[in-house]
């Protein structure tokens, strides 16, 4: 069938380019769909000595669900490249994914520590305050944003989203009475 022919061209592609990182990631895949999994991390492996930065540990722990592994290769990740802000947003990513709000928030207010100009980690935290209730929290982040020199777009949009929605709500027809009326 096809999937043992693409199996066998992307192995023959492995074997004639060693050294092409995408080549290698399609038959790694290739052979995690397989089932191969020790396979599979042979040419993980081969991935990392090629391309120290590659996201591949992290890729993997992600499709597998394995939070706390992806957590600590983005740790990892972090450690080897300080220079990288968004590793900490990545982090409350994965956190927010294996069902820890509350340390996803932790972890994006450090993001913002380091990176106050980042309006996504911004626009996250206020709309998890505002979703608890906090109606001026869309705001306050706004100002906040401002006032750390980013442009707050995401926020912005965020805002005319909110207030286009309440300012139009008197105009908003009920159906039910107007068949009633009817």
């Amino acid at each position: 069938g096809w999937r043992a022919e693409r199996m066998r061209t992307l192995e023959d592609l492995a074997k004639r380019f060693p050294d092409d990182v995408n080549a290698l990631r399609a038959y790694m895949g290739a052979l995690e769909e397989d089932g191969a999994l020790s396979d599979g991390d042979k040419v993980a492996e081969r991935i990392k000595k090629l391309d120290p930065d590659a996201e591949v540990d992290l890729d993997r722990a992600l499709a597998r669900h394995d939070w706390k592994s992806a957590i600590d290769e983005l740790k990892r990740l972090g450690k080897r490249r300080p220079d990288r802000k968004e590793i900490a947003t990545r982090i409350a990513d994965v956190l927010e994914r294996s069902g820890d709000p509350s340390a996803a928030a932790e972890q994006l207010a450090k993001a913002l520590a380091k990176n106050p100009d980042d309006s996504t980690a911004r626009l996250r935290l206020a709309d998890r305050a505002y979703a608890k209730g906090d109606t001026t929290a869309l705001r306050r982040a706004m100002a906040e944003a401002l006032q750390a020199g980013a442009k707050g777009g995401e926020i912005r949009d965020a805002l005319d989203l909110l207030e286009g929605a309440s300012n139009l709500e008197p105009y908003r027809i009920d159906g039910r009475r107007v068949i009633a009326e009817f």
